[in-house]
């Protein structure tokens, strides 16, 4: 009798074991994550938990002592920098933007992560920066300095760098810090978008806990450097977390109109000095 056997498919990021220091102060300890393919994977934790440095761990920003990354079944030990741009982009939180450069030059710089900085762009390049900046809503705004633009606007305009540089898996820091709540859900729904329309694996950092439930399947807590649970919205947030990771005493009801968990916080039991 033949049976057939699913092929076992390798995470998009595994990091496990994880330990990183920052000045000789340890951050990370014995942490790991799997980020799975076509998936909207959402970092979440308090302040100083760790977020931020397991980003720049498996995005290569940051050296760690212990432990392993892999992506899409490969050692990153081994990674050159161009063959990390050809697997992952990346937005860091606040990305600073130079002076008097418009949304197609920064766009374009996407490109030049993958074929350096003296490569000539080609033909394909020049149509892939045009269809970014299309699908961020952009392309009436092409020429514009992205100075010019509002704080949603620009967010977008650096979501559509990363588009450029044409990887399957999309790693964001904290993409809505700073953005009035309209513009917030504007960039999520954009990001969820990607996910959905281009099958885009995307790893992102996010504050707001209503927002991680509503934009994610994933969702990982962290918390003193490791990771405290993992699994879909559900699954996680529960009062009990909320009142042991973040020090909140909540309610968890479900959003009527996207069926994704909302929290009603109460009250802080932090115990502050």
């Amino acid at each position: 009798m033949n049976v057939s056997v699913k092929p076992v498919r390798t995470a998009a990021i595994s990091a496990s074991n994880i330990d990183a220091s920052y000045d000789k102060v340890k951050i990370l300890k014995q942490a790991g994550i799997e980020i799975e393919h076509g998936k909207i994977t959402t970092l979440i934790g308090p302040n100083g938990c760790g977020k931020s440095t397991m980003m720049k761990v498996f995005t290569n920003l940051l050296n760690y002592q212990r432990g392993q990354v892999i992506i899409n079944g490969e050692d990153i030990a081994k990674f050159t920098t161009r063959k990390l741009a050809l697997e992952l982009s990346i937005l860091p939180q606040e990305p600073i933007t130079p002076p008097n450069l418009s949304v197609k030059d920064l766009v374009e710089q996407g490109c030049y992560a993958r074929v350096g900085a003296l490569g000539m762009l080609k033909q394909q390049d020049h149509d892939g920066i045009k269809q970014s900046i299309h699908k961020v809503g952009l392309s009436r705004y092409i020429n514009r300095d992205v100075d010019s633009l509002s704080g949603g606007e620009r967010q977008r305009a650096w979501i559509a760098l990363t588009l450029a540089q044409n990887t399957k898996i999309l790693a964001l820091d904290e993409p809505t810090t700073y953005l009035d709540i309209g513009h917030q859900l504007e960039i999520l729904e954009l990001i969820q978008g990607l996910n959905k329309k281009d099958n885009m694996t995307v790893v992102m950092i996010l504050h707001d806990l209503n927002h991680a439930a509503q934009f994610s399947d994933h969702i990982v807590v962290l918390n003193d450097g490791k990771v405290v649970t993992s699994g879909a919205p559900w699954d996680v947030l529960t009062v009990d977390l909320l009142r042991g990771v973040f020090g909140v005493e909540a309610s968890i009801i479900e959003d009527p109109v996207h069926g994704t968990p909302f929290i009603m916080s109460h009250k802080s039991i932090l115990n502050l000095k």
